[in-house]
């Protein structure tokens, strides 16, 4: 998962938080697998950007559990 995804992500949960009609959402994967984990290949040559991006996930999968 990069940080693009992570991006879009957050953006639909918006969108879902501020449609009062919608009640449930449904999170499906595609092929196989739901989630392989992140593409770590984006952080290799920064630690800190391994950080910021670790967090910046963990926040957004708080929001799918809330």
């Amino acid at each position: 998962m990069g940080s693009g995804l992570i991006d879009e992500l957050n953006a639909v949960l918006d969108r879902i938080s501020a449609d009062n009609d919608i009640h449930a959402v449904l999170i499906t994967g595609n092929g196989t697998n739901f989630s392989a984990g992140a593409d770590l290949s984006q952080f290799i040559n920064s630690p800190y950007a391994f950080m910021e991006m670790s967090k910046k996930g963990e926040n957004t999968f708080d929001r799918i559990t809330k």
